[in-house]
């Protein structure tokens, strides 16, 4: 919702463009895809990240092994999160995964600017 359409795809290309093989990349996200308002609002869904997004746009950009997890569920809970009363929060999402070791300096500079896929 903060970058919009083109800015959450820019921000992951730049990232990618940035990361050694082997990086690990931790992702915090708002995830407006279990927002009832965000359903009902025309466009909004395009200017928010999903987990359907970022692992199709990192996919495409060298990584791999996907970790998610969202405020409340069992990995991102903290035993703080209170189950008994709210359920876990797609708005307050994580995405964890891990830079290609096979990705070198010309992959990322094609795979980051457009000219061939992974």
């Amino acid at each position: 919702m903060y970058l919009g359409a083109l800015g959450k795809i820019k921000l992951l290309k730049d990232v990618s463009a940035m990361a050694a093989p082997g990086s690990v990349f931790v992702l915090q996200y708002m995830d407006a895809s279990e927002s009832e308002v965000a359903k009902s609002t025309p466009g909004a869904l395009d200017n928010a990240l999903s987990k359907e997004d970022a692992t199709r746009e990192l996919t495409e950009l060298g990584w791999t092994d996907f970790e998610f997890s969202k405020f409340g569920d069992e990995r991102l809970d903290f035993a703080r999160f209170p189950t008994g009363r709210f359920p876990p929060s797609a708005a307050f999402s994580f995405c964890v995964c891990i830079r290609r070791e096979d990705i070198n300096a010309e992959v990322c500079e094609d795979l980051c600017h457009g000219s061939r896929s992974a």
